[in-house]
């Protein structure tokens, strides 16, 4: 694999570390000052790998709630994405996202031009200190941003980014029957991570929970046709690339959660989760807990998924985010809006059909206990 070399940086010793010179233009921001000294560091630990005679001294970190350092390199007229992860999980699913990349882009069922959406992969040293991955830089702007700022819109960018993961979906995917054993090996590992992360879940009202989602999801959905093939696994909308305004998907992209055989519906209703987040406020804690009492509110021209569908997405989307990042396990706003309420209700749910105590669905959000206390004070707050 060529490995690449970054252009000088311009930048005075002594000086604020600014994003100039050798990595300009990183993550769509302002060139501004690196928000850590960790962050500094690493990033010119980086680049004296990449090329070791004249390291350049100027990166910029990500924004927001990540554990993997992502920077923007331009040279000439190619920009690559450079990531270095920041603990050993993050390693590992860099680790699997170069590996999905490579099985995608060598799968023939998929055509050119779709492939062509992939972050092609340029470079990979991930087992150099600091470890680091180079990716192509997949122009576009995140459907996030724009159904935030083009909301009349929204029909036309969900229709383009659902056609786009559809794609992959009908050139990979064949239906089958869901068997037991099927959909053990979809729910089981994912409900395991969470009794293991999440002490609240190994016991009383937690425990409660998972075995009623694990209930749920096998009796609505054994014996059930199902699409199963290449799944992205976390198709929210900050994932697709659009060119602006809207015409067309220029790229998708963070492919570590991605399977061969997974159960495609998971992407569409994840992009519809994220979709609701923008257009309504409203977090998957939430819309989850409605789905599974009235169904889920979908636009026009995307198909309306089972309660059970949107239950899996949740239980994929939850495991995935714990096994990425210790952050999400600590942080406990995050659980009391997006893990407690999804468990309390498939709990009483179960309670109610069974004829219980419990018939009445309950006002407000999650349960009173341990996880209704505020987020511990200085703690970054995952989003989703």
């Amino acid at each position: 694999m060529r490995r690449l070399t970054p252009r000088p940086s311009r930048a005075r010793r002594g000086g604020p570390v600014l994003v100039r010179g050798a990595l300009p233009g990183v993550l769509v921001a302002r060139p501004g000052a690196l928000a850590a000294p960790g962050d500094a560091r690493r990033a010119r630990r980086v680049a004296r790998q990449l090329r070791p005679e004249r390291p350049p001294r100027l990166l910029r970190p990500p924004q927001g709630h990540s554990d993997v350092l992502v920077l923007r390199w331009e040279d000439g007229d190619r920009a690559f994405a450079v990531k270095s992860p920041r603990t050993a999980r993050a390693a590992a699913a860099l680790a699997r996202e170069r590996d999905v990349l490579g099985a995608l882009a060598a799968d023939g069922r998929l055509d050119a031009d779709w492939r062509a959406l992939l972050p092609a992969p340029v470079d990979s040293r991930l087992g150099a200190a600091p470890p680091f991955l180079v990716q192509e830089w997949r122009p576009g702007t995140p459907a996030d941003a724009l159904l935030a700022h083009r909301p009349q819109d929204t029909a036309l960018i969900t229709r383009l980014a659902v056609d786009a993961v559809e794609r992959l979906h009908r050139a990979t995917g064949t239906v089958r029957p869901s068997t037991a054993a099927l959909l053990d090996g979809w729910i089981g590992p994912r409900l395991a991570v969470l009794a293991h992360r999440l002490p609240w879940c190994r016991s009383g009202p937690g425990a409660a929970g998972l075995a009623a989602v694990r209930r749920r999801l096998h009796r609505g959905l054994t014996g059930r046709p199902t699409a199963v093939g290449w799944t992205h696994g976390d198709f929210a909308p900050g994932n697709v690339l659009l060119d602006a305004p809207p015409g067309r998907v220029t790229g998708l992209v963070d492919w570590a959660g991605a399977v061969p055989d997974g159960p495609v519906e998971v992407d569409v209703c994840t992009f519809l989760l994220g979709l609701g987040r923008i257009r309504d406020g409203l977090g998957w804690g939430a819309q989850v807990v409605a789905a599974l009492r009235a169904g889920l509110p979908a636009p026009a021209g995307a198909a309306l998924p089972p309660a059970e569908i949107v239950l899996l997405t949740w239980l994929w989307h939850v495991s995935a985010n714990l096994q990425k990042s210790w952050r999400f396990a600590h942080d406990r706003d995050w659980l009391r809006t997006t893990v407690v309420p999804v468990l309390a209700e498939a709990a009483r749910a179960e309670a109610a059909a069974a004829g219980g105590a419990a018939a009445a669905a309950p006002r407000g959000g999650a349960p009173a206990g341990p996880l209704s206390a505020a987020p511990p004070p200085g703690r970054p707050r995952p989003t989703g």
